[in-house]
């Protein structure tokens, strides 16, 4: 038996949420705080634009670029930057409320967490 049932709203998907700019609020190595020496100006931030392009700013305010995939059957995105010295990196992510957290699973960034409230405007 098949049940149908209308709906108000359609359900996002993982890379519907990501969509957004992200400010970096906290960051974790190992269960400690990194934050005083990760982003000690607080500049750092991320741009995941709905074309699959990322923009990201780093502890310097430079801007750095590069392509943004989800995983098809996790929740995971992989970060390919236009850097051609920069490697790939994995994270898993959540959501909790306007908070993105994403987990480092690749061998460079392991036992990294990264906390980021959404902004409604650019800094």
């Amino acid at each position: 038996t098949v049940t149908l049932a209308p709906i108000d709203k359609l359900p996002k998907s993982t890379a519907d949420e990501l969509v957004g700019l992200w400010d970096l609020i906290a960051a974790e190595k190992d269960g400690a705080s990194i934050i005083d020496t990760y982003d000690p100006d607080g500049k750092r931030n991320i741009f995941i634009r709905w074309d699959r392009i990322y923009v990201e700013w780093n502890e310097d305010g430079h801007r750095e670029t590069g392509y943004w995939h989800i995983h098809g059957h996790k929740p995971e995105i992989t970060l390919l930057s236009h850097q051609k010295d920069k490697d790939a990196e994995s994270w898993r992510v959540s959501f909790e409320k306007d908070y993105l957290i994403l987990q480092g699973i690749s061998d460079n960034n392991k036992n990294l967490k990264l906390t980021f409230k959404r902004l409604n405007k650019f800094p």
